[in-house]
Parts: structure tokens; C-alpha cells; sequence
């Protein structure tokens, strides 16, 4: 079984704050041998992984607003950027207009988290398997086994 997804919510649910592992591990993955690539460049410009990663994204992000925040109006996906402090984000809202990428300020979002609502989901393995298919990543390469 998996381990839950953690995420926090913010003034009464409209607001939601998600790691972007749980929304799209495979970005990092996808982007690794590509030195100058940032997570997400997709929504804003061509990403030389091109492996059709947008409709994996909008099909999660759009389960996250009808399936488990359906009173959120906005998903906040976040990350650390590639070798700085600091934090970016991908930006949804619940019209699925164009997304966008922000940078946030990591001192306002711990204050953000803090603030919050911390809330567990078990994510199924509908939401997991969504998107184009077994050819982008397979759930197993994403754990990393110690041995």
C-alpha cells in the first residue's frame, strides 16, 4: 500500500497547498537528464522531455479538484527549485485556465503551512495510473528501494 498523500488546506478549503510529488512525480524524473530544465516547464514553454506530460497533470489536478477538494478554488503544487533555496510552484485554478508557474517565498510558505489545515488523502490507483499510459514512468521506478 502506498503512504498517504499530505496536502494543506487553507481559508476553509478554497486554497490548496500539495507537494507537487503528489501531483507529478514523474516531472523529476523525466527532467533529470536535462541539466537547464526547471519541474513544470511545460506550462510555460516546450520541455525536451516531451513525453505528452500535460495530460497526465491536467487529468490529476483535475480529479484533485472534483474527487477530493471540491470546494477548492485554487491548487498550489510546490517544489524546491534545482539547486537554489528557492521555492516554485505551479499554479491551477478550478476553470482549468492557463496554469502558471510562480516562485514563492519559502518563509511565507512555511508560515502558509503552518497556518493551514493539514489533511491526509489516500490517493487510488485510479489517480496514479491517469494519463497517457505505462510508456512515461511505471509507479515501481518511483521508489526507491535501500539496499
Amino acid at each position: 500500500m502506498r503512504p498517504p498523500v499530505t496536502y494543506v488546506q487553507l481559508n476553509n478549503g478554497r486554497y490548496v497547498f500539495i507537494p507537487l510529488r503528489y501531483v507529478y512525480p514523474e516531472c523529476m524524473q523525466l527532467i533529470e537528464k536535462h541539466e537547464r530544465v526547471s519541474p513544470l516547464l511545460c506550462l510555460k514553454s516546450d520541455c525536451p522531455a516531451n513525453k505528452n506530460c500535460m495530460s497526465t497533470l491536467v487529468h490529476r489536478v483535475n480529479y484533485l479538484f472534483t474527487e477530493v477538494e471540491p470546494s477548492a478554488e485554487l491548487i498550489v503544487a510546490y517544489f524546491k527549485y534545482r539547486d537554489t533555496t528557492s521555492i516554485r510552484a505551479g499554479v491551477f485554478n478550478r476553470e482549468m485556465d492557463d496554469p502558471k508557474v510562480s516562485t514563492i517565498n519559502p518563509f511565507s510558505l512555511k508560515r502558509l503551512l503552518g497556518e493551514g489545515t493539514a489533511l491526509q488523502w489516500f490517493p487510488p490507483d485510479e489517480y496514479w495510473r491517469s494519463g497517457p499510459g505505462p510508456d512515461i514512468i511505471p509507479a515501481e521506478s518511483l521508489i526507491k528501494i535501500k539496499t
